[in-house]
């Protein structure tokens, strides 16, 4: 099996992640700091925009199309606690669009609120009747998603840290997943500032153990480029994890 190096992964969004069209865009506040949140916010360069649209909105706390533009950015960084916030503020107004109605329903839905969100869905749904995504989620039944919770224990492993991880397969005695944890790289996404995705390798599964949440993230580059430090709150700091930098992966059947 070929993989090749660096492993990019690249996520492309077209005008679909932008909320605020172009034709209502041109009627946007003058002003030079709108302005310049606008472009970032365009160009799909979220964290950048939201940098900008606090200094807006801190001049200007009820500008519409600052707070949309800030819900909108915050929704597609997946900062939910913030795209709750500047959706509910959008969704207090006597005129509210579709579409802030479907986005406060699907961040309060990912911040585990579902009555409230399940009410939203459906506000949505009288505005945009037949729409399938607010149709399916308000016919949910809620309870549902607690029924067997007593059945799984879910943890932070020594492992984790607070960037995004994902993809893990059992490989050889270990596993092999994808993280996007910072590293010191001027390859990063312009969209949140997040460093380009690579392939991690645990040698040992054994050597994956529980941590207390309060420690992920906790990640301290070794002397060698390829090594990490797992630390945690338990008192140990192993070097349990590498970062896969091969251009080819010995499988099984070549091995033998």
């Amino acid at each position: 099996m070929q993989l090749r190096k660096p492993l990019t992964i690249v996520f492309l969004s077209v005008l679909m992640c932008i909320s605020i069209p172009f034709a209502e865009a041109q009627q946007i506040d003058n002003s030079p700091l709108l302005r310049k949140a606008l472009t970032e916010y365009q160009s799909l360069r979220f964290t950048d925009a939201i940098r900008e649209l606090k200094r807006v909105l801190e001049k200007d706390p009820e500008n519409v199309s600052a707070q949309e533009m800030m819900a909108g950015s915050n929704r597609n960084i997946k900062d939910y606690d913030e795209a709750v916030r500047w959706y509910g503020e959008l969704c207090k107004l006597k005129n509210i669009k579709p579409e802030w109605a479907l986005y406060y329903a699907e961040a309060l839905a990912n911040k585990e609120k579902y009555e409230q969100s399940e009410q939203w869905y459906r506000k949505f749904l009288s505005m945009k009747p037949g729409d399938r995504r607010a149709d399916a989620f308000s016919r949910t039944n809620f309870n549902s998603f607690s029924r067997n919770a007593g059945e799984y224990r879910v943890t932070y492993s020594s492992i984790n840290t607070d960037a995004s991880e994902y993809s893990p397969m059992y490989y050889k005695d270990g596993l092999i997943f994808v993280s996007n944890r910072s590293q010191k790289t001027r390859f990063v996404f312009q969209w949140d500032r997040t460093s380009y995705s690579d392939l991690y390798i645990v040698d040992k599964l054994e050597d994956i153990t529980e941590a207390n949440p309060d420690s992920t993230g906790k990640l301290v580059k070794e002397s060698k480029p390829s090594k990490y430090i797992a630390s945690n709150n338990s008192g140990t700091e192993r070097s349990i994890l590498s970062l896969f930098a091969s251009n080819k992966i010995q499988t099984d059947e070549e091995e033998s």
